[in-house]
């Protein structure tokens, strides 16, 4: 029996994902939790949406339209309009460049996918300071 989540508290999570196949589970896995949760799918609607203080949390697919420059454009503007805000960076594949390179742009984390929401959603709550599940 998997032990109970953790609620979120009503923290604001950013999702940005081109792949609604991905986008929808983690959006509801999260609201279950309690998060309030925004979406995007493109780099021109996440960077717009991205403002200080505007989000507790983003997490973001590399790949968007399968252009990586467009993640990395993403995260940029995270760390240019509210540099505080943890980022979670999920990618296909995470070679140790592609971590150093995320990284040194101000990613605290980078995950491998796929990822279990359970292990994401552990990884979120650690960024935003929240407790771990019991």
């Amino acid at each position: 029996m998997t032990a109970p989540a953790v609620p979120f508290g009503g923290k604001h999570v950013l999702f940005v994902d081109d792949e609604t196949a991905l986008l929808v589970p983690m959006r509801r896995y999260f609201e279950r939790l309690g998060a309030a949760v925004t979406v995007a799918q493109a780099r021109e609607s996440a960077a717009a949406l991205i403002t200080p203080g505007g989000f507790d949390l983003i997490v973001l697919d590399l790949m968007l339209g399968g252009d990586e420059r467009d993640g990395i454009e993403v995260l940029q503007a995270a760390r240019e309009r509210s540099g505080d805000t943890p980022v979670i960076v999920l990618s296909g594949l995470v070679t140790p460049e592609l971590q150093r390179e995320l990284s040194d742009l101000g990613a605290e984390a980078v995950l491998t996918k796929p990822q279990t929401l359970q292990e994401l959603a552990r990884v979120a709550r650690t960024l935003m300071g929240l407790p771990e599940a019991p």
